[in-house]
């Protein structure tokens, strides 16, 4: 009898770990619109968003932040993800001073590779693990965690830096993740003291990056940061901040776009509104998205031609002002910079809660710019409200859905949590994806 009810225990947890795995690759199947695809303000002050705003007088610039970090000390090792609160408050208070100093002491930049940034991760040595989620520009990167000069020294992009103390070398990798190429940076003395101090208090969890383990975690990317326990992340209410036609809206956005409500033509298609001032063309949609197209002789929007840091600034600041406080919870955030011929410039923007980012309609961002020759000459924002309920999404172990993921035949991608939203839904969960 005992032996029977044995029997039946393992076949029902087989049977529940089966269920679990289907249910997997129902959920990651649901990415396959966002398979391949490349890669700011909130009402909850903890919160702080990756592009953060921050006007200073007349001036606007950004405070930027991982939505990764990991660190291995004498003790062990830690890793944070999915969890916005903890993740600022660990590069606020401990990490972001560390990286800043690394970036404005760079004294030479060689080539690197995968086999010595892995071999740093693997060794027994200290490190911090910072990942942005998208390629930033290196000059700029230390005026955006709060140095008042620029890396000179620096040139080009990188999406993930560790920095680490080896025996007493102290020294910064970083990685691009459009080119998928490695750099090795030596920094200048008297920094790796207190490298330690800071690391060293911070507890373990006992974090893994996929490579690791190719037994288990064999078919994601090899990048893929590990937790040991299932991220705890809030279904949201979903709602359209902007009801046409709302008059007072209507003419704040107009205003803040830089049309003067007296002078622009007016149009009602049914699914908005259209207003025309000279060659500027706006667009408000009844479901909270807002379009604009210039020609060459609509000068309304002009960002610096030759500097990629304030143009990414000032088409921040646009989007803020757009934005505002309507967009609830949510952490609008650069996914996606691209240089394509004509001089076009396109920038891409997506919305994070809590450190996953939203897969917004088909196209799965928030707002996307098209800057050619030193004007936005179009843009799309989706202006979507979410706010947390009281309820957990249902997430599967990672473990689960990495055997989904080799089971359907798909390899080295990297698999992420993030929030579905159709326009259709009231209310909207986490699921991991595919990427």
């Amino acid at each position: 009898m005992e032996n029977k009810q044995k029997r039946l225990l393992e076949w029902g947890q087989n049977l529940l770990i089966l269920v679990l795995s289907l249910s997997a690759i129902v959920l990651i199947s649901r990415s396959t619109l966002y398979e391949g695809f490349g890669i700011l303000s909130n009402t909850k002050k903890e919160q702080q968003s990756m592009f953060g705003h921050l006007q200073t007088g007349e001036e606007s610039t950004l405070s930027v932040e991982p939505v990764c970090l990991a660190v291995q000390n004498e003790h062990g090792r830690f890793g944070v993800q999915y969890d916005a609160k903890t993740t600022h408050q660990l590069f606020e208070d401990k990490l972001g001073s560390l990286l800043r100093e690394a970036l404005s002491g760079v004294k030479e930049t060689i080539p690197s590779n995968k086999e010595q940034w892995q071999a740093v991760l693997t060794g027994s040595g200290s490190w911090i693990y910072y990942d942005f989620s998208t390629n930033l520009p290196l000059e700029n990167l230390p005026l955006w965690l709060g140095s008042d000069t620029a890396a000179k020294s620096l040139s080009g992009f990188a999406s993930t830096f560790l920095l680490t103390n080896q025996d007493g070398t102290y020294l910064l990798y970083y990685y691009n993740d459009a080119t998928q190429t490695y750099a090795t940076c030596s920094l200048a003395d008297g920094s790796g003291e207190r490298f330690l101090t800071a690391i060293n208090d911070i507890p373990t969890n006992d974090a893994i990056f996929a490579f690791e383990d190719s037994k288990r975690f064999g078919a994601l990317n090899e990048d893929v940061l590990i937790l040991p326990q299932v991220p705890v992340l809030a279904m949201y209410e979903v709602k359209n901040p902007i009801v046409l036609p709302d008059k007072v809206t209507q003419e704040q956005i107009m205003r803040a776009l830089s049309f003067n409500p007296n002078a622009v033509t007016t149009y009602n298609p049914v699914d908005g509104i259209v207003l025309k001032e000279g060659t500027g063309t706006l667009r408000m949609f009844n479901n909270g998205t807002i379009s604009y197209h210039g020609q060459e002789s609509d000068p309304r929007f002009s960002v610096p031609e030759n500097d990629v840091g304030a143009m990414i600034e000032q088409t921040q600041d646009l989007l803020m002002t757009l934005m505002d406080d309507r967009c609830g919870e949510a952490q609008p955030y650069l996914a996606k910079m691209e240089t394509k011929e004509n001089n076009e410039t396109v920038l891409t923007f997506e919305y994070r809660l809590n450190g996953a980012p939203v897969k917004l309609y088909s196209e799965g961002y928030a707002a996307q710019f098209t800057i050619q020759n030193g004007l936005i000459r179009d843009f799309t924002i989706h202006i979507r409200q979410y706010l947390a309920t009281e309820e957990t999404s249902l997430i599967l172990p990672e473990l689960q859905a990495a055997a989904a993921v080799k089971a359907m035949g798909k390899t080295g991608q990297s698999l992420n949590l993030a929030y579905l939203d159709t326009g259709q839904e009231s209310r909207v969960a986490a699921n991991w994806i595919l990427e």
